[in-house]
């Protein structure tokens, strides 16, 4: 089982830019982040239909 957490955000996102600190924060050891603007694929077989996107 994993702890990781997985931040999927866009650049272009001001609610992305807002959450960003705090989650920085929280996933110092055990956070990934994955831009959805390079990673189509990725985020569509997860399911993100919206960023910014918080899976554990």
């Amino acid at each position: 089982m994993s702890n990781d957490i997985i931040k999927f955000y866009a650049p272009w996102c001001v609610p992305c830019k807002l959450i960003a600190p705090t989650l920085s924060k929280v996933t110092v050891e055990r956070g990934i982040d994955v831009d959805c603007t390079i990673c189509v694929e990725a985020a569509s077989k997860i399911g993100v239909v919206s960023v910014p996107t918080v899976g554990l």
